[in-house]
């Protein structure tokens, strides 16, 4: 698939080129494939192999925001957690949430309350023709007693009981990115990873393309284009597409979640605090139930905009640890507890000294029309600041492009296009009949209605259909349907994100050799 999708790059002149392929790059590919662009998508590792892959998995309704009066951004968070649900029902599913109420104002029972309520008024739609296992329950409070019920053990004199909320999560947010790139695929764009862009091509203040290199094969060949989306995220803040192209305001967060072996807290994401002792703040951690393990974070520290990737030390993993038991106590988390760290880069509101603690995130996406800034002709710079609403800034970058292009497309249709394996109508039904046939659950989220596309594989060899070793559920039919549909190259994109092998950590050697040899008879793998 990919040796015919880089004849197609270097053969052919697109309506866009969309450079950088995490959910704000996928998703725009995949918005403007529908509408009948012609589009070309790259990234210079796997798709979603940056800080899209890495979060709390938690798709957000947008609560949070209601501190800060935020009610377009909260409306908009709940809106695209809808279209979630509905695009992907076998990847995304409800979560309760739980925080302590507390005796000062902002955190009372009252307080909490109002905010409940509001959230609710807000998202008053957020049920409409939805499958009813994917219905979101109204907020309550709830007293004391129940509170220590769900988060045992955590004693502060000021905790007076807990507001719980709805929302919802990814059990594999990486398969929803690929999802949307095999969705654009689908729809007629051209898909690459692996895939570097070393320069524009422009003539004076006129962009038309971009020259790239094969990373695999050094080749090095150009994509011409009318309209080129620069979508390289926290990247474009360190290095511009071109020295005169304006790059975005703001600086650069390390930010890092640890996946914990144990499960902390059952069946509800927690988020606890602690105050720091030397400042007059709190720091927030949410503990989410994911796949039996627990997820925690988020840690941040301000990065330098000089450096590619963050390097992550051990006084950074020693203080988020501390941090996390700081927060909750009962956890008593060791480094030996920790089974995986996921690392990435976010854009903060501004340039902070590198090393410190807590910047400023940035609040809102920035979308920035060269043409307007620079007058430099053919090209957009998007940064996204979640992977909720990505979806939907991704619609609205496709909608500058076409008014700048002069095009005239279809509606966008990507918030009702189901993604690969999202066609499934009753998520119940569907999960209780294949669960009844013996299929693992993992399969069953991870593939959804395409499940019985990877058994099929079993035809050509029913030993594929077995698990790769004792301590995975995945099985060789998943790798080699990953290579053969789902656009992976390497064995890491085999393992982190294409299947559940590496979710948890690093899978054991069998895992790894008997996922390698399955696939190496079926495609040359790069391990």
């Amino acid at each position: 698939m990919r040796e015919k999708a880089l004849q197609q790059l270097a053969g052919k002149e697109y309506d866009l080129v969309i450079v950088g392929c995490g959910a704000y790059g996928a998703f725009a590919a995949e918005d403007a494939a529908l509408r009948g662009l012609s589009v070309a998508v790259i990234d210079k590792g796997d798709f979603c192999g940056a800080t899209s892959a890495n979060s709390l998995k938690i798709i957000h309704g947008g609560v949070r925001y209601l501190q800060n009066a935020d009610i377009i951004r909260t409306r908009e968070s709940t809106m695209e957690r809808y279209n979630f649900f509905r695009m992907a029902p076998h990847l995304v599913h409800p979560i309760s949430c739980i925080m302590p109420t507390r005796t000062r104002f902002m955190r009372s029972k009252p307080a909490m309350k109002i905010g409940m309520i509001l959230n609710d008024i807000l998202s008053c739609d957020r049920n409409q023709n939805m499958d009813s296992d994917k219905r979101i329950p109204c907020g309550r409070i709830v007293s004391k007693q129940k509170f220590d019920e769900i988060v045992p053990g955590l004693t502060s004199d000021d905790i007076t009981g807990g507001a719980i909320w709805h929302d919802a999560y990814a059990w594999n947010t990486e398969r929803l990115i690929i999802g949307a790139v095999r969705s654009a695929v689908g729809a007629g764009a051209d898909a690459a990873n692996y895939v570097e862009m070393t320069s524009l091509i422009r003539k004076e203040k006129k962009v038309s393309g971009v020259n790239v290199r094969d990373v695999m094969t050094g080749e090095e060949f150009s994509i011409k284009a009318r309209m080129v989306i620069n979508n390289t995220g926290p990247f474009t803040i360190i290095k511009p597409p071109a020295d005169d192209i304006t790059k975005p305001e703001g600086g650069i967060s390390l930010a890092i979640n640890v996946i914990i072996k144990k499960q902390l807290i059952k069946d509800y994401g927690a988020g606890l605090s602690y105050k720091v002792s030397d400042e007059n703040k709190e720091r927030l951690f949410f503990f989410v139930p994911w796949h039996d393990v627990t997820l925690a974070g988020t840690y941040y520290r301000a990065q330098k905009t000089s450096k590619a990737f963050p390097t992550i030390t051990d006084e950074d993993i020693d203080a988020l640890i501390n941090d996390l038991n700081a927060a909750y106590p009962p956890a008593q988390i060791t480094r030996d507890d920790i089974t995986m760290l996921h690392a990435g880069m976010l854009p903060t509101q501004q340039i902070t000294t590198a090393g410190k603690r807590d910047p400023d995130l940035m609040m809102h996406y920035q979308l920035l029309d060269h043409q307007a800034i620079d007058n430099i002709e053919g090209i957009i710079t998007v940064l996204g600041v979640k992977y909720t609403t990505a979806r939907n800034v991704a619609e609205k970058t496709i909608n500058l492009a076409c008014k700048k292009l002069d095009i005239s497309p279809r509606l966008p249709r990507s918030a009702q296009t189901p993604l690969p394996g999202g066609n499934i109508d009753d998520f119940e039904k569907f999960m209780k009949e294949g669960l009844e046939q013996g299929i693992s659950r993992q399969m069953l989220y991870n593939f959804g209605s395409e499940y019985t596309k990877v058994l099929e594989l079993g035809n050509e060899n029913p030993e594929l259909l077995k698990p790769l070793s004792n301590s995975t559920p995945v099985t060789g039919a998943e790798a080699v349907y990953s290579v053969r549909e789902e656009l992976a190259e390497t064995l890491s994109d085999i393992v982190f994100r294409r299947t559940d092998l590496g979710a948890l950590g690093i899978p054991d050697n069998e895992a790894l050799v008997n996922c390698a040899s399955f696939v190496a008879k079926r495609k040359r793998l790069v391990c």
